[in-house]
């Protein structure tokens, strides 16, 4: 190849984009938990849409939505901190493989329960509760794993491509359930993701790592757990994420739990449109992750996380004033972009920083402030929909989001004039 041909020369960025972008990739560790999570993901997302759509059409409660949707968090505001102890003292597969059998469990339950056609709302909202608990304890031990996989100098890569992989799956999951949804019933989404779960348990056992044995902790369990809210305390970076975390879980995200009833009583759409819109805002989010794994390390990442947060809250407040579903997927999928990039950078941001042996801990306390918030947030905006509609809460929430994240930039530009 000549290099001095100029058609060369205009496909070495495209080459060099493309090496950094997937450098992970070239870990086999990382290959096998890339393909296991994408199989699970879908069914994740599948399931997850056909719970929403499930509970709306037992009770065309919009508070039930929230509801269900909160308490499938809240066990992340008690149990995370939990899950990031462990994380830090006992081998971090064997933990993700047991997670990932008991979530198969749960799933085949309420298969089962749909399947007898004399479900109950209780039932769903319980085995929600259930499977937020074993999300709570193998959340940040799932983040604390990519170091072990890809290393420490591919992390920030790592990082970005296991989220270009959560949203991809919000592409195609949503999508396939609208159709499963359609043809054969909700109890089918429940089914596939059973089964996609063992894919990850499969590929958990196929992978070759290091002794994965871990040397017997000095401290005690309670002194280890302080710890990590002690370090968290100590770094002044991390305050300013976290409040735009709140914020963000409060006001901005949990706008996802009402889109089944947006989608049926203001867009006027069935369960295909309904999957449209979640599949819009995954699209969204899948640029958005590519795009952050692609960029240099050159960049400054802490206004990049201000920036997104602002476009995020603008675009909620776009999709408000929608009445065309197309129109909304577009936005959709603006919001996505924003929500993921804030999201990614953030996490991006506390890994590079945090010491190796804290990584879990950290992870930890992150999870906790996001499980508080966000079920707090959907139970919020489900109280204002069933008071004020949908789109208005959606506008209230996004404005909220915007605001503070301009607040937060003017005051950090006149810190340093």
């Amino acid at each position: 190849m000549d290099p001095t041909n100029p058609e060369t020369q205009a496909q070495a960025p495209r080459a060099d984009w493309t090496r950094r972008t997937f450098a992970s990739l070239s870990r086999p560790n990382f290959r096998l938990f890339f393909l296991g999570q994408g199989v699970s993901l879908a069914g994740s997302w599948m399931a997850s849409a056909a719970e929403a759509w499930l509970v709306y059409q037992l009770t065309g409660s919009k508070k039930l939505l929230g509801l269900t949707a909160a308490v499938s968090m809240l066990p992340v505001a008690f149990l995370a901190p939990l899950g990031g102890v462990l994380a830090d003292r006992m081998p971090k597969r064997r933990i993700l493989a047991m997670a990932s059998l008991l979530n198969a469990l749960i799933s085949l339950v309420l298969a089962a329960l749909v399947f007898d056609e004399r479900v109950q709302v209780w039932q769903v909202i319980s085995l929600a509760a259930l499977s937020g608990c074993v999300f709570a304890i193998e959340m940040p031990v799932r983040q604390a794993f990519l170091v072990e996989m890809v290393g420490k100098e591919s992390l920030l890569n790592a990082i970005s491509l296991n989220t270009f992989l959560f949203n991809i799956s919000r592409v195609l999951g949503p999508g396939a359930a609208g159709f499963v949804i359609l043809a054969w019933g909700t109890a089918w989404c429940f089914l596939v993701d059973a089964a996609s779960f063992l894919a990850v348990f499969a590929v958990l056992l196929a992978m070759r790592l290091p002794s994965e044995a871990k040397a017997p902790p000095e401290e005690g369990f309670f002194r280890r757990l302080v710890e990590g809210f002690r370090y968290v305390a100590r770094a002044p970076g991390l305050k300013v994420l976290i409040a735009l975390l709140v914020v963000s879980m409060l006001f901005g995200h949990p706008y996802l739990s009402q889109m089944a009833a947006f989608a049926q009583d203001d867009l006027r759409v069935g369960s295909m449109g309904y999957g449209f819109l979640l599949s819009a805002n995954g699209g969204g989010a899948v640029i958005g992750a590519l795009w952050l794994a692609g960029l240099s390390t050159t960049f400054d990442r802490r206004k990049l996380v201000v920036r997104m947060q602002c476009l995020f809250g603008a675009t909620l407040v776009a999709l408000s004033f929608m009445a065309d579903p197309y129109a909304a997927g577009v936005v959709m999928a603006a919001s996505g972009f924003g929500m993921v990039t804030f999201f990614s950078t953030s996490n991006a941001l506390i890994q590079a920083d945090v010491p190796d042996e804290l990584r879990g801990r950290v992870l930890g306390v992150w999870a906790l402030v996001f499980g508080a918030s966000l079920p707090a947030g959907q139970l919020l905006m489900g109280y204002v929909a069933d008071h004020l509609g949908v789109p208005l809460s959606i506008r209230i929430g996004g404005a909220v989001c915007l605001v503070f994240a301009l607040l937060l930039s003017a005051a950090s530009a006149l810190r340093h004039r």
